[in-house]
């Protein structure tokens, strides 16, 4: 999915046009997440710091936040 991204985002910016904004935020998305695994942060809610729940991140591997957090705060 990541690569796929990011050849598509390649070759909006050969072609000289913009990126969709939905499309520059999942890219982002998707490099914020990257760098969480290679610190070892993956999978921790970035509020608190809990472990998000697992049939959370399999519905949505790019979530921040856990269940908890995201109710109390309405952030997704």
């Amino acid at each position: 999915m990541r690569q796929y991204l990011l050849d598509e985002r390649e070759l909006l910016l050969q072609s000289n046009r913009q990126l969709p904004p939905s499309l520059e935020l999942e890219i982002r998305e998707c490099e914020q997440a990257l760098c969480k695994c290679a610190e070892g942060r993956y999978g921790y809610c970035d509020s608190c710091g809990e472990s998000i729940e697992l049939n959370r991140l399999k519905a949505d591997p790019l979530v921040r936040y856990c269940l908890a957090c995201s109710s109390r705060y309405k952030i997704e």
